[in-house]
């Protein structure tokens, strides 16, 4: 069973809570801040509303077994994920804020996904609670590494709705490791292990992924746009096909069952280093994005070129 003491690739070290507060108000978030397009918006929309909840619940789950914890290392990191989680937690409250300014059905929304939680965490046990964490954690991990991928969709974003996505995954990145570590430190036993960790992230799929498509579809249907039938296939094209955000997620679920996994097999620290940088010298979220965009956008046309190059069997001069 892998585990962070034979994981060098982990670095506990970069997990840091910055308290990163955004200007979320009806002139810098708008209904469709999402290219403009219902469909794409309210899919992530369906997410935000439920993120404080969310992060609540991952919180809750490594407080309840931050006492159990001897490695010093992932004690110390457990504790600014907590931090960096909070700091999430409060300014996805203030864009909510705003989404409910617009109409949106949030006591709805959040009642349904209470309903989920209380089913987790007030029925089964606390280990299988932190496995559930663990892959929430893996599913939101790999959202952000495939978003920041494409920085061209990242860029139809409204701006400070694009800084507060840009700086939550970053720390999702950052920390995507610690719930699994906190995990598998209370689960010594690696069979039973194991079986917790593919046990919670076949609830996370089963019970979490239809709720999350309800909610999606239950706030186009309120806004009136469930039969936009160019939004929606807009967002087929983006989320199914190229770049396939939800399709890539799916496709990250089966190495999860691997009994050897961990999320650090893959290695995403560069994607996320000139964010880091950026923001340690400014301060500013909003210069660390826009930074951080530059660099994606320059580094995938220098690997679209190398590949150009190299399926035509020719070489830059």
């Amino acid at each position: 069973m892998n585990s962070r003491l034979n994981t060098a690739k982990d670095d506990y070290d970069m997990v840091k809570a910055r308290d990163v507060k955004l200007d979320l108000n009806e002139k810098t978030v708008q209904m469709h801040w999402f290219d403009r397009n219902p469909w794409m918006s309210h899919a992530i929309n369906a997410m935000f509303l439920v993120i404080p909840a969310g992060e609540r619940w991952v919180m809750n789950s490594a407080r309840d077994l931050l006492p159990t914890l001897k490695d010093p290392e992932l004690v110390k990191a457990t504790k600014a994920f907590i931090r960096q989680e909070a700091m999430h937690s409060r300014e996805h409250d203030r864009i909510n804020k705003v989404l409910i300014k617009y109409g949106v059905p949030y006591n709805e929304i959040n009642k349904s996904f209470s309903k989920a939680e209380n089913l987790i965490r007030k029925h089964t046990s606390t280990e299988f609670d932190a496995a559930c964490a663990a892959a929430f954690e893996h599913f939101t991990a790999i959202l952000s590494e495939e978003f920041l991928k494409v920085p061209e969709v990242m860029e139809t974003i409204d701006p400070e709705v694009r800084t507060l996505a840009i700086w939550h995954m970053i720390e999702e990145i950052e920390h995507k490791a610690v719930s699994f570590d906190i995990f598998n430190a209370a689960v010594q036993n690696p069979v039973r292990a194991y079986g917790l960790r593919v046990g919670g992230m076949l609830a996370s799929i089963g019970i979490l992924f239809p709720l999350y498509v309800f909610n999606m579809l239950r706030l186009l249907a309120h806004d009136g746009e469930l039969t936009n039938i160019r939004s929606f296939l807009s967002y087929i094209n983006k989320c199914y096909l190229s770049p396939g955000f939800i399709r890539k997620i799916m496709m990250a679920v089966p190495p999860y069952f691997k009994p050897s996994f961990h999320p650090w097999d893959h290695d995403s620290r560069d994607m996320i280093a000139v964010w880091q940088q950026v923001y340690d010298e400014t301060g500013d979220a909003g210069k660390a994005a826009d930074a951080l965009l530059e660099w994606l956008k320059s580094n995938h046309k220098s690997n679209s070129q190398a590949k150009s190059y190299q399926a035509e069997g020719t070489l830059p001069s």
